[in-house]
């Protein structure tokens, strides 16, 4: 059951209504809507009779000893044909990279031990950015691998395809991608979409849900937060789960483009919030477990949460070891 009272702050319900379809945690719910996900697949693939028969938004690979990946939005056709759509907003290295390991790890969830790998299934991913990411002045770069000498291809069934929203080309997937950046709900250019979209930003049903959807994703953090810290046994463990769910939900919420106020306004808890996420934003690449210990450090040393926000706005927000 979520809570009622994130239901009833109209500061959320505003922050929803503000949402656009560039944060991936608002693509995940508008599109788990198998109309208006076969509504965007067309476009990008330029194929209006594509029918889906199931779609899953942040879908969870999870790999014992390695990266496990959520994918925001993994749906099939009825030709079994897979399709990946990812979201991305921050002008970050290691794009082309990522995409490597997201499409190893579909075939991998996919491809049951002994079967043929002639059984890998047409995979398509869409990895849509903020930003040109080849800085070529193209709304849409398609890959095709090919032999260097001749320019044979050799087809493996993935298909990468870029897509920003910054460059407009005039083409209907440029269109779209404009949609995704204003997703205005007075927009109804965009048929099932825009409809989708308006129910979730306007109606009193579809903002409940977003709310749902929050507390959902909130809990989600403190379970798994939860079951880390208690696997380091008794009660540090579980103090410690307790603020390791905490920086988990902060960082889900962050990843999904929620800004401080948006998060802010679902955890109730301005200063230790703000110095979770200041810590989150300026050292990406550090894990929940290194948040928490500069945490401790800071009690270990007397220093309140919000004297350690002051010396990191005092330092520029510089985190080092």
């Amino acid at each position: 059951m979520y809570d009622t009272n994130i239901q009833n702050n109209e500061r959320i319900k505003k922050e929803i209504r503000s949402l656009n379809l560039t944060s991936d945690f608002f693509l995940s719910v508008a599109l788990e809507d198998k109309a208006a996900c076969e509504y965007v697949l067309r476009i990008l693939m330029n194929s209006p009779d594509l029918k889906i028969k199931e779609v899953k938004t942040q879908y969870s690979i999870r790999q014992i000893g390695t990266h496990s990946v959520v994918l925001d939005i993994l749906a099939e056709d009825s030709s079994h044909k897979i399709y990946e759509i990812e979201i991305q907003t921050g002008d970050k290295k290691g794009h082309i990279r990522r995409v490597r390991y997201i499409t190893s790890s579909i075939d991998t969830s996919f491809l049951n031990k002994g079967n043929d790998y002639t059984q890998l299934p047409e995979l398509h991913i869409f990895y849509i950015t903020t930003f040109d990411i080849a800085n070529a002045n193209q709304t849409v770069y398609d890959i095709i691998r090919t032999d260097k000498i001749k320019s044979i291809e050799f087809d493996n069934g993935v298909h990468e395809h870029y897509i920003n929203t910054v460059v407009d080309d005039e083409s209907p997937i440029a269109a779209l991608m404009n949609y995704f950046k204003n997703t205005d709900s007075n927009d109804t250019a965009h048929g099932v979409l825009s409809e989708r979209v308006k129910y979730l930003k306007e109606s009193e049903g579809g903002t409940s849900y977003m709310c749902e959807f929050i507390e959902k994703f909130r809990e989600e953090g403190r379970s798994e937060g939860l079951r880390e810290g208690l696997t380091r046994g008794m009660t540090q463990g579980i103090t410690q789960g307790r603020q390791l769910s905490k920086i988990s939900t902060i960082r889900k919420m962050y990843i999904k483009n929620m800004n401080f106020n948006q998060i802010s306004d679902v955890l109730d808890d301005d200063n230790e919030v703000k110095i979770i996420y200041d810590i989150i934003v300026n050292a990406p690449d550090k894990d929940d477990e290194w948040v928490y210990n500069r945490l401790v450090e800071a009690e270990k040393l007397g220093i309140t949460v919000e004297q350690l926000r002051k010396d990191m706005e005092a330092a520029g927000f510089h985190i080092n070891e």
